[in-house]
């Protein structure tokens, strides 16, 4: 019922999730979406939209002009163009710049304002990591509604159009208030997704049931946070780093595919795949991971051994770092880490 008032509140706020139902097909799913195509504020429903759909639907002049709800959404992360689009316009400002040509000689550069409520819904989740720190997932299960939003009768109809025309008169005598000033305490990422839902029913009868649907989906992505493969490779990193803050990448490699039992997988040739996860993991993989999200500082030098001169790449990392993504990745440490007594780093040296 939240997002639903929220899609009549989209010209007073800055960020907002996007609702993603998934389950199993008959699980009620699609019928949420329905639901939003009935009552939700200008709702553009269908599956696989196409893009160009989408920015003529938005348009160029004003933002947050709809609402999007897309059903059998589950692929669209295969569409590199709009799972970018989709998530960026989370946020006020986002625009998605197109140009317009009748021919070859008459072009114009358009900018599109792809900020709105967006809903979703499909069998499973796709798998973009950006793209899910923006859902609230809705797990759907099959149920016995006593009505079908999909066979209405005439009479079902009337009730659910005066309904709408409510909710648009009550946006238009708004219209210039806005809402009223709310502090969540909130932070970060988790204040971009919720204040503004809070702040639609702050001194009403349900703020209360808003907030504990609040922290229900707060605690979701924080542990879909936790539970990620980034976050369970840094824990083995914590498991193997040196007191100089660094770790040699062949070693890990071994460590990882050979030795260490916090999660199962496979090694197929020069490639590791974890049991719990779609992702393959190879030692570029690693290398990318440890400069790009962990910011490591990669060190070459060679060693000889039995005469022969060797490679050796390490990386060093900054412990305010370390810290930040502990902290980052709910990781539990020894009480006299490291990390935790402030001491250690350097340039490198004999790692694990």
């Amino acid at each position: 019922m939240g997002d639903l008032l929220l899609s009549y509140c989209q010209e007073w706020i800055d960020t907002l999730h996007f609702p993603f139902f998934v389950g199993e097909t008959e699980s009620g799913k699609s019928t949420a979406l329905h639901l939003f195509r009935w009552l939700g504020y200008r709702c553009l429903y269908g599956e696989d939209i196409p893009n160009a759909d989408i920015y003529n639907f938005l348009g160029t002049d004003e933002e947050a002009t709809g609402t999007i709800c897309e059903d059998e959404a589950q692929e669209i992360a295969v569409n590199r163009e709009k799972i970018r689009t989709y998530k960026n316009s989370y946020s006020r400002g986002s625009l998605k710049p197109r140009i317009l040509s009748v021919d070859s000689r008459h072009k114009r550069q358009v900018y599109y304002k792809t900020f709105c409520l967006k809903l979703f819904a499909g069998e499973r989740v796709p798998e973009d990591k950006g793209f899910k720190e923006r859902l609230a997932i809705v797990h759907m299960i099959e149920g016995s509604p006593k009505y079908n939003i999909k066979r209405l009768n005439d009479n079902q109809k009337q009730v659910l159009g005066h309904l709408r025309n409510r909710l648009l008169v009550w946006k238009v005598l708004n219209f210039n208030k806005g809402l009223e000033h709310f502090e969540s305490n909130l932070k970060k990422r988790d204040q971009e997704l919720w204040e503004d839902f809070l702040s639609i029913t702050y001194d009403t009868k349900y703020f209360q049931a808003s907030k504990k649907v609040v922290e229900y989906y707060i605690k979701q992505r924080h542990q879909s946070i936790w539970n990620s493969l980034e976050a369970r490779i840094f824990k083995l990193i914590m498991d193997k780093i040196n007191n100089k803050l660094s770790i040699r990448l062949e070693s890990f490699w071994y460590y990882l595919t050979q030795e260490q039992v916090d999660f199962a997988g496979s090694l197929d040739k020069e490639t590791f795949y974890p049991h719990e996860f779609t992702k393959k993991v190879t030692r570029n993989f690693l290398s990318k991971l440890f400069d790009e999200k962990f910011q490591g500082k990669k060190n070459i030098k060679y060693e000889t051994i039995e005469d022969r001169k060797h490679q050796i790449t390490e990386y060093v990392f900054e412990p305010k770092i370390l810290q930040k993504l502990v902290e980052k990745y709910n990781i539990e440490l020894p009480i006299d880490n490291i990390i935790l007594s402030g001491q250690g780093g350097g340039s490198g040296g004999n790692t694990s």
